[in-house]
């Protein structure tokens, strides 16, 4: 599932795999996955708590939405998502203003350009041509920028 922002897409992470291959020789690779997608899903909970939590119940955007914005701004929500709050915040919470401030806006809208590349290949879209244009002109600019040690041993 997905839950839009303010044009930026995040991928939401709900629960582990229940059907995971529990072999004797994958039964710590499986709880060190379980425990890592936990800590996913629990920073990720948190972020998206966090930007709920910063919606101004003065704003006539989010008034209407109020009672959505009360009810995921506490912790005790983001325990355990159903269905129906994974409805109620794609149809009621996302894309509503945020005063939360977002730091990493350039490396969000690097992954859109990423995720919509992804999505033209897929799909076939002559616009794939583009956007990968785009991804390599990106790259070719990391490439020349001294503190990116780990970009130079990998692809030069």
């Amino acid at each position: 599932m997905e839950v839009v922002s303010q044009n930026a897409t995040l991928p939401v992470a709900f629960s582990a795999n229940d059907g995971a291959d529990k072999r004797p020789d994958s039964a710590v690779q499986d709880a060190d996955g379980l425990a890592a997608l936990d800590e996913i899903r629990e920073r990720l909970a948190n972020d998206l708590r966090t930007e709920i939590a910063g919606m101004s119940l003065d704003n006539f955007l989010v008034r209407p939405k109020r009672r959505f914005v009360e009810k995921y701004a506490e912790a005790k929500a983001w325990s355990q998502l159903n269905a129906d709050a994974q409805h109620e915040l794609i149809e009621q919470v996302a894309g509503l203003p945020s005063a939360a401030a977002d730091d990493d806006l350039v490396a969000k809208q690097f992954d859109l350009v990423v995720f919509r590349t992804e999505l033209a290949l897929f799909r076939v879209d002559p616009a794939f041509r583009g956007l990968k244009e785009r991804i390599i002109e990106i790259a070719s600019l990391l490439e020349v920028i001294p503190n990116v040690p780990w970009w130079r041993r990998k692809w030069l």
